[in-house]
Parts: C-alpha cells; sequence; structure tokens
C-alpha cells in the first residue's frame, strides 16, 4: 500500500496523477488547517486587543475577502488550479506580516482582507479540484476526508495557541502560568506594560503561522496539472486567451434557490462564528487558554461530523442530512446567548454546547460542498462556485455592516446575535426540505433532474 493510496484511495481505476494532486494537496492543506487554528482564534483576539473597532466589522471584511476571491475563481478555466493556489499562502504570509509590523488601522483592515483570501482560497478552491479529480462515488467520501485531514491539524494547533500566549506572557511577566491565565480573563484591566507584553505574546503565535503557511506553499509546488484538468471543451485551448462570464448556471431554479438558502444560513452564522473568542473571553470571562481549549473541541466535532456525513447521506438522503443537522444547532444557540446564568458550570456547559453545535451544523458540510457541483457541467463549476462566492459576499458585507454598526453596537449585541442566528437557520432548512427534498435528496445530477422532468412531462401528455 503507498502512501499516496493510504491518504487518498489504492482504487487502482483513479487515474494516478488525479489521485496524486489529491495527495499533494491534502498534505498542503494539513499546514493550512494548522494555520487555520491561529487564525480563527488566536489571530482574532489579537485584532480585538490592537483595533477593536475593526474587529466589530469582521463579517463585512471576511466578505469582501471573499468577493476577492470569487472574482480570482473567474479565471480558473483560463489559468488553472496551481497558478492559483499557489499564490494564496503568498498574499497569507505578507498579510500577516502587515498586521504584526503596521500600526496604521487601514493598512491592517486591509491586510485583514488579504489574510482572508490567502486562508480561504483554500477552502473554495478544493471542491473545484476534487470535482475534477475525484472519481462521482467517491466524492463525497474524499470531500470528508480532506476536511478532517485539515481539521485534524486545526484542532491540534487551536489546543495549543492560546496556551502558547499564556506560557509567553508568564515568561515575560516571571510569574506561573496559572496567574498569568488569570490575568487573561480580563485584558481590559491590564496595565500599559503588561499588556505590551501580552501583545508581544500573540506576536510569537502569528510568526508561527507565517512559518506553518511557508511550508504548506511549499507543497503546492509539486502539483501536476493538465488543462484538461480545469477545462473540459476541446475547442477551449484555441481559446484560452479570450474569458467570459458565463450565465448558464442561473437556467435551474434549483441552483439559485439553493444559492438564496445558504445566504441566509451564511448571514446568521456570521453573526456569531466569527466572535466566539471574543464572546467566550471578554464576556463570558473565560481565560484565553481555556477559550483554546473549548475552540479546540468544537475543532475536533467538526471533524467527528465529517467523518459522519457519508453514512448520513446514505441513510437520510443529501437534502434531509442538512436541513436536520443545522435545524438541531437552533436550541443550542438559544443556550449560548444565556450562557452566564450556568455560573460556576459555564465551561463544562459552554465547551458542551459549542462542541455539539459544531459537530451538527459541520456533519452534513461534505454534502453541502459536493452536491451542488453536480448541478453544473465540469466548465460551469467555476463561474458557479464564484457567483455563489459572490452572493455570499454581498450577504457578509450586509451582515459586516448590521454587526458594526446595529447589533454590536451595544454588548447585549453579542447575545442577540444566538437568538437571531437561531431564527435564521430554522427558517432556511425548512425551505430546503420545502423546494429540495423531492428532486435532490439522493443526490440527482443536473441530466437526471432535466431526464426527470422529461419523462413526468410526457406522462401528463399521455
Amino acid at each position: 500500500m503507498s502512501f499516496v493510496g493510504l491518504v487518498t484511495s489504492n482504487d487502482p481505476s483513479w487515474d494516478k496523477r488525479w489521485k496524486y494532486n489529491c495527495f499533494i494537496f491534502i498534505l498542503s492543506y494539513i499546514f493550512m488547517g494548522a494555520v487555520t487554528g491561529i487564525t480563527n482564534d488566536t489571530y482574532i483576539s489579537y485584532l480585538n486587543l490592537t483595533v477593536p473597532d475593526v474587529v466589530k466589522g469582521l463579517p463585512m471584511y471576511f466578505s469582501i475577502g471573499t468577493f476577492i476571491v470569487a472574482m480570482v475563481l473567474f479565471t480558473v478555466p483560463k489559468v488553472g488550479y496551481k497558478k492559483i493556489i499557489i499564490g494564496a499562502p503568498i498574499v497569507l504570509i505578507l498579510s500577516l506580516l502587515a498586521c504584526i509590523y503596521s500600526t496604521n488601522a487601514d493598512v491592517i483592515i486591509i491586510a485583514n482582507i488579504m489574510v482572508q483570501v490567502g486562508a480561504s482560497m483554500f477552502d473554495f478552491m478544493y471542491p473545484l479540484m476534487f470535482t475534477s479529480y475525484v472519481p462521482k462515488d467517491k466524492r463525497v467520501s474524499m470531500f470528508a476526508r480532506v476536511m478532517y485531514c485539515n481539521l485534524i491539524s486545526q484542532s491540534i494547533v487551536t489546543f495549543l495557541n492560546g496556551k502558547i500566549v499564556v506560557w509567553q506572557f508568564a515568561q515575560y511577566l516571571g510569574i506561573t502560568y496559572d496567574k498569568a491565565s488569570v490575568l487573561s480573563e480580563h485584558s481590559s484591566e491590564l496595565s500599559v506594560s503588561q499588556m505590551a507584553y501580552y501583545l508581544h505574546s500573540y506576536v510569537l503565535v502569528m510568526w508561527i503561522a507565517i512559518v506553518l503557511t511557508a511550508i504548506s506553499l511549499a507543497f503546492l509546488f509539486f502539483l501536476k496539472e493538465q488543462f484538461a484538468d480545469y477545462n473540459e471543451n476541446a475547442e477551449a485551448n484555441a481559446k484560452k486567451k479570450k474569458f467570459t462570464l458565463d450565465w448558464h448556471v442561473f437556467n435551474n431554479r434549483y441552483i439559485i434557490m439553493w444559492i438564496i438558502i445558504f445566504g441566509i444560513v451564511r448571514f446568521g452564522a456570521l453573526l456569531v462564528t466569527p466572535y466566539f473568542p471574543i464572546y467566550l473571553n471578554n464576556f463570558l470571562h473565560i481565560s484565553r487558554g481555556t477559550v483554546s481549549t473549548i475552540i479546540t473541541l468544537q475543532t475536533i466535532a467538526m471533524v467527528l461530523g465529517f467523518f459522519t456525513a457519508p453514512y448520513l447521506e446514505k441513510k437520510l438522503g443529501s437534502i434531509v442530512s442538512i436541513a436536520v443537522t443545522i435545524i438541531l444547532c437552533a436550541p443550542l444557540m438559544l443556550i449560548m446567548a444565556n450562557g452566564l446564568m450556568f455560573g460556576s458550570n459555564i465551561v463544562w456547559v459552554i465547551g458542551a454546547v459549542l462542541f455539539l453545535r459544531s459537530g451538527f451544523a459541520n456533519a452534513s458540510n461534505p454534502i453541502q460542498q459536493s452536491l451542488p457541483l453536480t448541478f453544473v457541467s465540469k466548465n460551469l463549476v467555476p463561474a458557479y462556485s464564484s457567483f455563489m462566492l459572490l452572493f455570499n459576499s454581498a450577504v457578509g458585507i450586509i451582515a459586516g455592516i448590521y454587526s458594526r454598526y446595529w447589533l454590536l453596537a451595544t454588548d447585549a449585541g453579542y447575545g442577540q446575535a444566538y437568538y437571531i442566528t437561531a431564527a435564521l437557520y430554522t427558517f432556511a432548512m425548512l425551505l430546503l426540505l420545502v423546494i429540495f427534498t423531492k428532486r435532490y435528496n439522493r443526490s440527482l445530477s443536473a441530466e437526471e433532474v432535466k431526464e426527470k422532468e422529461t419523462a413526468e412531462v410526457l406522462a401528463q401528455e399521455e
């Protein structure tokens, strides 16, 4: 058994080069997962300490980054996967350096946007690459595999990064880890000198992220790409330099409704998920090191959720699996909003709630990623993904404006966000069940749906 086969599959019918490219991407994505463990946790807390006003608009900046990614994905049929994905970690390294060494708020805002571009490019590129490289019967399992490989490394680094901050902080002050941990619970009460040391401790972790990103970049140079991987038109090679937007992706009304439904889900998610570290540390007064442990546990829950995706799809079908798992998040959101009521048990209760919420929310994620890409042909996959990202970025910008200028205008908004998200999740999933269950619960392709529609019309005529 080869190492490539161990990571991917030993199926001899699977094209060796395709399998090799999946293997290389997974290796790179493992290290990028470690980077994400920092950018989703310590990095956010660092920005909250240095530019708190910027943090209130995180969904907006995330979404501007998503918009940029979407525009880049439009160029896939022209330039391919490899050149684009190699640029992502380079952008990420330069952006992290800017966040570390710049004191200008505008520069940090731009750098923060580009951090999202560099980190999220991997998340949006692998569905395109794996749709091209992975046989259809292995797609859900491989989508799950690339996700949990990424999240295993993410969970390890998430567990450690907050503790590294506290450990380094203790070293600077010459005190024990436990005393430094207590100080981190109320960072707003630190003296000027203590805050300076506290920030320097965060910078150490940021440098770890830069090193991990460089390792991720190194693997990408070994990808073996051919033009046919990202464009199936035999005639397209002659027109390679000509690129136009293809609006045929919207000929199917189900595609439009899919984008709208998951735009609602994204809006709700953006009101809470970027703020988990801040909410736990600043408002529930859980220490920085313990926050990292809780975030780690929810990441592990994501991994476990991904493992269940193929089983859920087989037993419940694609649409029912997605709807049930996301609806189950709603009551957990309500508990999060009232976390302070648990007193001394808050760490255990909130930790368990976030663990369950993360597991449910991500159990159907591989299905969400792979199913809509079967609605269209290979040529239209990049365009469809890009249009979906453009819509999501618009939703995120609205969520960011709403968060910064209305919802988070007062501290109470951090708790109110969970009520709003619970309602949006429930509404969106009911729409999904009503509209999609009949035709797509068993992952029918666009061609199969068209054949079914034709058969129904002929039956009615008879």
